[in-house]
Order: C-alpha cells, then sequence, then structure tokens
C-alpha cells in the first residue's frame, strides 16, 4: 500500500511538501520525500530540510479515517516514478564537500 501526505520541514520551503510511503504488512519499508526542488528518499537517515526519511510505526488500524485532505492512497506505479525520479536527482547532484 502506498500513501501520499503533506509534511512539514525543518527548514521553510515555498512549495508543496509531501511524502509517499510504501507500507508492507503495516510497516514503512520505502518513502520519498518532496519538498519544491529537494526529492529524497528513506535511503538517507535523515535531511536537514525535510527532517526524518520515513515514517515511523506501523500503520494504525484506523488510518483510513485520515483519508481525504491529509492522506491520499496512491497507486504503486506513481511511487516507484518518485523513487526513481529521486534517486535520478540524487546521483546528478554535485558532490558535497
Amino acid at each position: 500500500m502506498y500513501l501520499r501526505f503533506s509534511i512539514e520541514t525543518f527548514a521553510p520551503v515555498h512549495d508543496e511538501a509531501f511524502a509517499v510511503t510504501e507500507y508492507v504488512d503495516g510497516e514503512p519499508r520505502r518513502q520519498v520525500s518532496v519538498a519544491g526542488e529537494r526529492w529524497v528518499t528513506s535511503l538517507e537517515e535523515e535531511d536537514p530540510v525535510i527532517g526524518p526519511t520515513l515514517a515511523e510505526g506501523e500503520l494504525p488500524d484506523n488510518w483510513e479515517l485520515d483519508l481525504g485532505e491529509h492522506l491520499e492512497v496512491v497507486d504503486a506505479a506513481y511511487f516507484e516514478e518518485l523513487w526513481t525520479e529521486a534517486l535520478r536527482r540524487r546521483d546528478a547532484a554535485p558532490p558535497s564537500g
């Protein structure tokens, strides 16, 4: 299952900030977080703008109550597109140092 939701960032961003998390058996496995031009995957432990890169804890039994304005079910293809783009951006970024 894949869920998209808004996130708050550690640093201000002027565009929409959201994450899409892949859940397997109720546990978060992978996540893509997007805040403006910043795209981060859960392969990174934490990001200075986005913060933690993977949702914590098991998906609660009543998660469906949050569907609508704050939470949206998306399909695997959408998640994989975001994941691939985030990895492409990471690999294209100049080395830090």
